[in-house]
């Protein structure tokens, strides 16, 4: 409880006029600290709860459009495989019909099977980072995204074939396939003449710095290579003591 003690008479207008005051920067106050002002409770419950409500209708509409996305795609891979009446892939097919829906080389399997799309990503890529197979096999379905649960579990089974290996280089998941057996013969090839960086591998064989980078460091785990002691390790160097 708080006491006032009034001494004069005028001080009961003061003390009025100051609530009043208090009353209406509760209602209308909207910024805490201002000058001249008192943070209202009222006002600041009612922007925490407009807030909210606009967070709610965000998220909402997000849903919705990508619900819509979802089956416009779908609807779009049903007429190419409509109008497709041959064997080429449907990536020539959306060609035809001016939509640029592939951004690279690889020929997507009819039935869009997650095992066939991630064989024909393996056979073209030594080593990608299974962040980077989740995009590159979602981009190629179109519809029917796999969650990343799914998708590492398609390619634990192949795996299990002998198709490819799931293996961690600094923390990071990658996906080892058959053909970086020949990327790791060109590394050593490469460190024979000298070191080596990252962008050198990329430039060489037509690939990103970063996947250039973790393929390099999967042949320093394989032995092919090692690094210098400097303070970044940016060089490769052949490993003399390969057994």
């Amino acid at each position: 409880d708080v006491v006032y003690y009034i001494t004069h008479p005028t001080e009961i207008y003061h003390l009025h006029q100051e609530l009043i005051r208090a009353l209406e920067l509760n209602d209308q106050c909207s910024v805490v600290g201002s000058s001249g002002s008192l943070g209202g409770i009222t006002r600041l419950t009612c922007m925490k709860m407009e807030r909210i409500e606009d967070a709610d209708a965000l998220l909402s509409n997000a849903i919705t459009d990508l619900s819509l996305l979802k089956r416009k795609s779908q609807k779009m891979l049903d007429i190419a495989r409509h109008l497709q009446t041959d064997d080429r892939p449907l990536s020539k097919t959306f060609e035809a019909l001016g939509v640029l829906a592939f951004e690279d080389e690889f020929e997507v399997a009819n039935s869009c099977s997650a095992d066939d799309i991630i064989r024909i990503i393996m056979n073209k890529k030594g080593v990608i980072l299974l962040q980077d197979l989740f995009c590159a096999v979602n981009r190629l379905r179109l519809s029917r995204l796999l969650t990343p649960r799914e998708l590492y579990a398609q390619v634990e089974i192949l795996q299990g074939k002998g198709v490819c290996r799931i293996v961690e280089i600094n923390g990071v998941r990658a996906v080892i396939s058959k053909k970086c057996a020949c990327c790791l013969q060109h590394i050593a090839l490469m460190v024979a003449g000298g070191p080596i960086t990252a962008l050198q591998l990329s430039e060489s064989q037509g690939m990103s710095v970063v996947d250039a980078e973790y393929t390099l460091l999967y042949a320093e785990l394989e032995g092919t290579v090692t690094r210098d002691g400097e303070a970044y390790c940016l060089q490769y160097y052949n490993n003399p003591f390969v057994t």
